[in-house]
């Protein structure tokens, strides 16, 4: 079956479908594809007009010989142009464009943004109708528990997105004075480093909502960093003397 994972930017819509399938995952962004890229440069044998191998094609068969499942990730469909939304709708309908096939243990899956949230025209309703639409929130527990993995140290911004101290998705304000807290800004934040342009604390005003954004300086203050290498110390010391 196919799937749309239709949400919010910055909500881990493409992490979720690589933490699923892995290397078999092929992503290709629609939004920046012209009709070529879909389809097939087209050329001339003789006297019939063929279409080269579209390279996502050549990279799934390829990843098909060495993995279980594989995936054709259409990242942004909604903002397709219109021959390329036409060409795909073949491609979806019938796992074929032109002579080139798509592996037998390949499932397509999409991602869009809603209309108020930057989504564009390229998702009609014949296009709609072949995927099953899921409405996509990230899940608070998931994404700390992949924070702490990922980044050990972050321990507490993991358990405050946990225990909705920090939402996972927040958005305040209009234009560019918007500000959003979500799996990607949050993640941003954890990497942010200061340089020339902006201190550190300018940068996460600027990629969070006020909120998170105060709670997140908060936990990264020097006073909160020393105390919670002291707690780490004293637990240390209490299974040393266990």
């Amino acid at each position: 079956m196919n799937l749309m994972l239709v949400g919010m930017p910055g909500t881990g819509k493409t992490a979720v479908v690589e933490s699923i399938f892995g290397d078999g995952m092929v992503k290709i962004l629609v939004s920046t594809m012209l009709e070529e890229d879909v389809g097939g440069l087209p050329y001339r044998e003789g006297s019939a007009e063929r279409r080269t191998q579209p390279k996502f094609i050549r990279e799934l068969h390829e990843k098909a010989a060495s993995n279980e499942k594989t995936c054709l990730f259409l990242d942004e469909l909604d903002k397709a142009r219109q021959e390329v939304a036409d060409t795909l709708l073949t491609l979806i309908q019938s796992r074929k464009i032109n002579e080139w096939t798509l592996p037998e243990n390949c499932q397509i899956v999409a991602a869009a943004n809603p209309p108020e949230f930057g989504g564009g025209n390229g998702i009609s309703e014949p296009m709609q109708s072949r995927f099953s639409i899921i409405n996509w929130l990230p899940d608070p527990i998931k994404w700390a528990r992949w924070c702490i993995e990922k980044y050990p140290h972050e321990s507490v911004v993991a358990n405050a997105v946990e225990n909705g101290e920090i939402p996972i998705y927040d958005r305040v304000g209009f234009g560019l004075d918007a500000r959003t807290t979500c799996p990607r800004t949050l993640e941003m934040a954890i990497l942010a480093t200061d340089c020339e342009l902006a201190s550190k604390e300018e940068k996460i005003k600027g990629l969070l909502t006020p909120q998170a954004a105060s709670f997140f300086m908060e936990s990264h203050s020097p006073e909160e960093i020393l105390a919670r290498q002291t707690l780490r110390k004293q637990k240390l010391g209490e299974v040393l003397r266990l």
